[in-house]
C-alpha cells in the first residue's frame, strides 16, 4: 500500500505577477560541473562554463564515466534556471550553491525562485537518485521517481528575502519539495534552513512511501 506522507510548513501561494526591472538582466553566476576529480572540459582542455542550470544538466545527461558529481555555483550570485523548462536531474549528484540564489525567466522577466524537477515518466532515470543540494537559496524540487527512490537533502537553503533586481516581498519564496509516486519511495530531509516573514510557499509534501526530517531549521 502506498503510504500517504504529508508536512506543511505554510500555505502554498499562486505565483503573482512579475514586478521586475524589464530592462535589466541579473549579474548571473556561471556554473561548472566536475565528475570525480576532474571538471568537465571543452576543446582546448578549457573547464566548461555554464549560463543556466538547465546548460549544466543537459551536459550531466550525457556523462558516462563513473565518479560523484558536483555542480558548483558562483558564491553569492544568482544562479540562472532559465525558462522554458525546469533543469530534469537524471544521475545523483551533489549541488554547491556557495550562498547563490535562484532565479528563473517567467513571462519575460526574471523572478526570485525555481524548481529541479525529477520525472521518472520519459525514461531516462534508471536507478534510485541522491540529490544533494547545500547553500543555495530559494531553490525548489519536485518529481515522480516512478519506481525508484528519490533522497532528497537540503542543507542551508533559505528563503529569498529581497535580493537580486526585484525588490517585491512576494518574491521571497521559500524551499518547497513535492514529490509524488506510485511504488517508489521519497525520503526528504532539511536541515540548517531559514524560512523569512515573506516566504509564500515554503512546504514539503510526499504521496509516496518515505520519510522527512527537519532539522535545526530556522522560522521566523
Amino acid at each position: 500500500a502506498i503510504a500517504v506522507l504529508a508536512v506543511a510548513f505554510a500555505v502554498f501561494a499562486a505565483i503573482p505577477a512579475a514586478d521586475a526591472e524589464d530592462a535589466t538582466t541579473p549579474d548571473f553566476g556561471k556554473i561548472k560541473v566536475k565528475v570525480g576529480t576532474d571538471y568537465l572540459t571543452r576543446e582546448g582542455n578549457k573547464v566548461c562554463e555554464y549560463d543556466t542550470m538547465n546548460a549544466a544538466f543537459e551536459a550531466i545527461e550525457k556523462v558516462t564515466n563513473e565518479g560523484e558529481i558536483v555542480v558548483e555555483c558562483a558564491a553569492d550570485k544568482p544562479v540562472n534556471f532559465g525558462g522554458n523548462h525546469d533543469p530534469k536531474i537524471t544521475k545523483s549528484l551533489t549541488i554547491e550553491g556557495n550562498n547563490a540564489y535562484v532565479m528563473s525567466l517567467a513571462d519575460g522577466k526574471y523572478v526570485l525562485g525555481g524548481n529541479i524537477a525529477y520525472n521518472d515518466t520519459e525514461g531516462k532515470v534508471t536507478t534510485n537518485i541522491d540529490l544533494v543540494i547545500n547553500d543555495l537559496d530559494g531553490v525548489r524540487v519536485w518529481g515522480n521517481p516512478g519506481d525508484h527512490s528519490f533522497n532528497i537533502t537540503l542543507n542551508g537553503c533559505d528563503s529569498i528575502e529581497d535580493k537580486g533586481t526585484i525588490t517585491s516581498a512576494d518574491f521571497a519564496f521559500g524551499v518547497m519539495l513535492r514529490a509524488e509516486a506510485t511504488t517508489g519511495i521519497v525520503n526528504i530531509t532539511v536541515q540548517n534552513c531559514k524560512f523569512g516573514p515573506n516566504s509564500l510557499s515554503a512546504s514539503i509534501h510526499a504521496t509516496a512511501a518515505g520519510t522527512v526530517t527537519v532539522k535545526d531549521c530556522e522560522f521566523e
